[in-house]
């Protein structure tokens, strides 16, 4: 939280009219800049032991990523049924026999998902009115930049939208808030 240093209590504009418009003010912020989450293929389980998934088979020689970058990659749109861009490569991998175990380690060693940025900023305004007496109105702005933060593909192999992303992160959005102090 950062205070602006003018108003009343600084050094500068700390009297008059000036200093109830110019002063007063605080900014934050809070900047998360994380890299792409790390990706686990998995297949159902076709043996009577190890609930839950397995690990598919690797196919040698095929890509694992397709599609487009981060840039021009457009998600999957439930709204408008678009189908959206591949971002994994269904025929990379193969569902292993029955009674088997995959061959892919559990995460993909050198493929991640799209990383992601925000930042949130705040914006705060304190008038003091009676002495010790003050009220504050204040904009959050959650993701101020409207950055698209596209979830991890879908990875699993069962799954008809498997490669395929089907979520964002949110979009952004603005709070508005009063305080008063007495």
């Amino acid at each position: 939280m950062y205070e602006l240093p003018w108003g009343r209590g600084k050094r500068s504009l700390s009297h008059g009219a000036v200093s109830q418009i110019a002063g007063g003010w605080t900014l934050s912020g809070i900047h998360t800049y994380q890299s792409g989450g790390v990706l686990r293929i998995t297949t159902p389980n076709n043996l009577p032991l190890f609930n839950g998934q397995l690990r598919p088979n690797r196919v040698p020689g095929v890509p694992i990523l397709i599609g487009p970058g981060r840039g021009e990659f457009q998600p999957r749109n439930a709204l408008t049924g678009q189908a959206g861009d591949l971002r994994l490569n269904r025929a990379a991998f193969a569902v292993p026999d029955p009674y088997t175990l995959g061959n892919l380690g559990v995460y993909l060693p050198d493929i991640r998902a799209f990383g992601s940025r925000t930042e949130d900023l705040s914006l705060a305004k304190r008038f003091y009115f009676m002495e010790r007496r003050s009220i504050e109105f204040r904009a959050d702005f959650f993701n101020a930049f409207n950055r698209r933060n596209l979830s991890g593909p879908v990875t699993d192999l069962s799954n008809a939208n498997f490669g395929r992303i089907t979520g964002q992160g949110s979009p952004r959005s603005v709070e508005w808030g009063a305080r008063i102090d007495f």
